[in-house]
């Protein structure tokens, strides 16, 4: 009896067998190109394969051996381990991205996807010297767009010095909410007017022609014309980073200490939320 017993497989060999069954009956479909029938008895566990992949056929037996061939866990096991290492060489012999070796090869690849992204979303220059692209087309396909006059609730987020600066409505601030301080995504936003200069000129100009939902991601160059001199920096920020990131900013554009003067560009993340 314990002979049997040791004979028997455990739970663990069972589970394991069942695995690479699986696995290999998933995989091999790639390496024989003719189907392949299988026959399983749930009582008996007997599995009946119409092929030759893992054994010859016998050239003599009765009805009921053509009918159940039969395998044990072990035997199934071991032409699992056999047929592994040609499916593991398959895994890796699948075509995967290129990666770039060297300095030029990565350059290369590097201009080839700022190619491709610009097809697919092209910059948009203005005549005064700003430039923005579409991060996130409108949700809305109808409905009034931002023009001259229009009254507009804004969501805007800023980087200066490469840096993130400050923002509104974006969801990177905190607001008090009833009793605790949350985030001000879909809680705050800067209500302005186009042509009042609530928000630089450039961004005015970047505004117009959008749609509620819309966002576009803004280049900002300084100066009186178009930069944030020309709505007398507004908007300002309210957080001491914010604050302290735009006295860098100044810094940067007026010159300090040994360093000259820098005409940094701001980069502007706005989204329209709504308009009236």
């Amino acid at each position: 009896e314990s002979k049997q017993h040791a004979t028997q497989p455990n739970k663990l060999q069972m589970v394991a067998a069942s695995v690479l069954f699986t696995f290999f009956v998933a995989a091999a479909s790639s390496f024989v190109k003719q189907s392949h029938a299988f026959t399983i008895s749930p009582l008996t566990t007997r599995l009946t394969p119409t092929t030759h992949l893992f054994v010859q056929r016998p050239t003599k037996v009765d009805d009921e051996c053509e009918q159940h061939q039969h395998f044990s866990r072990r035997s199934l096991i071991q032409q699992s381990a056999n047929i592994l290492p040609l499916l593991c060489f398959a895994a890796i012999a699948q075509p995967v991205d290129a990666k770039c070796t060297d300095i030029e090869s990565c350059r290369e690849e590097g201009e080839r996807r700022v190619e491709a992204d610009l097809k697919l979303n092209p910059i948009t220059k203005l005549s005064d010297g700003v430039r923005y692209k579409v991060l996130r087309p409108p949700s809305v396909s109808s409905g009034p767009s931002v023009s001259e006059g229009s009254i507009i609730d804004l969501a805007y987020s800023i980087n200066a010095n490469g840096r993130y600066a400050y923002s509104q409505g974006f969801g990177y601030e905190k607001v008090q909410f009833g009793e605790q301080l949350t985030s001000d995504l879909g809680l705050d936003s800067k209500r302005i007017t186009i042509g009042k200069h609530n928000v630089p000129i450039g961004i005015e100009n970047a505004l117009i022609g959008m749609k509620r939902g819309e966002r576009r991601r803004v280049e900002l160059p300084p100066g009186t014309a178009v930069g944030f001199e020309s709505s007398n920096w507004q908007p300002e920020p309210t957080t001491r980073n914010g604050k302290f990131s735009m006295e860098q900013y100044r810094k940067i554009l007026n010159g300090f200490g040994s360093q000259p003067p820098f005409p940094a560009e701001t980069v502007w993340d706005i989204e329209v939320l709504g308009i009236r």
